[in-house]
């Protein structure tokens, strides 16, 4: 199932294409089999239930990569404070990231010093940030 928990909607798990809800009768899906995938005509259940549970974890692993970006992304905004104080950006590179590396291997462990090594902290990304606040 694609889209959200409240407003699921079916996907095919041999394209991946997202169904409508009229789709969803068995003549259409039928339908949509037939002209689309006629090779998968009367293979066993299991096999699309290998194929639902393998668009699951794709789906899973795009979503954790997703939302580790993004949170990197507004770490890195978070450090914009050195933007407007009229350093030098490199003082972020250099001092500000490998010290909070170090407090969170010391504190929370080796898998959050690498989250935090994957803050972009480059002079685009962080006067983006202070341009738009």
């Amino acid at each position: 199932m694609a889209g959200t928990d409240c407003e699921p909607k079916a996907q095919c798990v041999e394209c991946g294409e997202i169904l409508s809800n009229e789709t969803l009768k068995s003549s259409k899906l039928q339908r949509h089999l037939n002209t689309k995938h006629p090779g998968c005509i009367g293979k066993p259940k299991e096999y699309s239930q290998r194929k639902k549970d393998g668009l699951r974890a794709q789906q899973k692993v795009i979503t954790t990569i997703t939302t580790q970006s993004k949170t990197a992304l507004k770490a890195s905004y978070m450090i914009a404070h050195v933007a407007r104080s009229k350093k030098p950006f490199t003082t972020a590179e250099e001092l500000n990231l490998p010290s909070a590396v170090d407090m969170c291997s010391e504190l929370l462990g080796e898998a959050a010093a690498t989250k935090i090594q994957s803050v972009p902290l480059s002079s685009d990304t962080v006067s983006n940030k202070t341009v738009h606040e």
